[in-house]
């Protein structure tokens, strides 16, 4: 309320000038548009503020990106996937810190889960978006699920583009989630745990190569692409299988979210309730940690009847 106030304060003393100057010889049609300009910008100045305190607008309060929160968050909540976590972070970092980034983010996830949108439209769709605030962040789910050729449309909008059309892309981030790769990604896990290798040592390059050459040859949205052929996307991270230990933590902490107690036998009843592979190995969850909270209810219950 202040800030209005004073800006009703300013525009009338700003009237007051034109009224105390009589001497200038300024014409009325003049003094009327350069007064009505005044109140008009002001007001609109105003209006935005007021406006944009309770509905989403592109600027602050509802900009704010919080990078140390989703840092916390991820590290908390994902598990087993440092790749993701470590290169994910750092490159959304970068990407909204930088005032003028030369591209728009573009991080393309690939693992065994996922859920389906509709992608027609694309072009009008991611237009319209743009237009209203640069700050944008679109996710694409199941990208292995679309027609070939589809997910290409975007790629005038992920390019080093100044502007397109008068709209600049470059502040945007692009998510494309797909199941492409999985069993690569699967089988270079199982190779490390072979070998006793620990899995935080598969590197990013190794991987991305893997990745790249499976979604570009694999049936599906990125089959012989041209996001992938032009180096559009910035970077493949996998969503590694997730081992034993890590569906366990995942148990933990849905244990913890609905009170119930956190013992290692527990945890052990509800993990081996999950099935694995391979099958001679059981190394990694088939379902990840998916299928969990329905687990944990039936077991303790169960535990509750014995």
């Amino acid at each position: 309320m202040t800030l209005c106030y004073n800006r009703k304060v300013t525009y009338l003393i700003l009237v007051c000038i034109f009224c105390i100057m009589p001497a200038i010889a300024i014409e009325p049609v003049t003094t009327t548009a350069l007064i009505g300009g005044l109140f008009a910008s002001g007001a609109l100045v105003g209006y935005k503020y007021v406006w944009c305190q309770f509905s989403e607008c592109c600027d602050s309060p509802w900009i704010r990106p919080n990078i140390s929160a989703m840092n916390r968050k991820l590290f908390d909540k994902v598990y087993g996937q440092h790749l993701v976590l470590d290169t994910a972070v750092r490159a959304i970092k970068g990407h909204v810190v930088n005032k003028e980034p030369s591209k728009a983010l573009v991080l393309s996830f690939h693992g065994w889960t996922g859920s389906g949108k509709n992608f027609s439209q694309l072009r009008r769709w991611i237009t319209g978006n743009v237009t209203e605030c640069p700050h944008n962040l679109f996710i694409f789910d199941e990208v292995d699920k679309m027609h070939p050729g589809i997910i290409d449309a975007v790629k005038p909008f992920l390019g080093s583009y100044g502007e397109i059309d008068g709209v600049n892309y470059r502040k945007s981030i692009f998510l494309f989630l797909s199941n492409t790769a999985g069993t690569d990604i699967a089988y270079k896990a199982l190779q490390y745990w072979d070998e006793g290798k620990k899995r935080e040592d598969i590197s990013r390059k190794e991987m991305e190569e893997v990745i790249r050459q499976s979604a570009y040859n694999e049936e599906g949205g990125l089959w012989h692409s041209d996001l992938i052929s032009s180096y559009s996307i910035d970077f493949y991270l996998p969503f590694l299988p997730l081992e034993k230990k890590h569906v366990k933590l995942c148990i933990r902490d849905n244990l913890l979210s609905k009170g119930y107690r956190v013992t290692e036998e527990r945890l052990n009843r509800i993990a081996n309730e999950l099935q694995y592979f391979p099958p001679a190995k059981n190394v990694f969850s088939k379902s990840g940690c998916k299928r969990i909270s329905q687990r944990v209810d039936v077991v303790v219950m169960e535990e509750e009847d014995e």
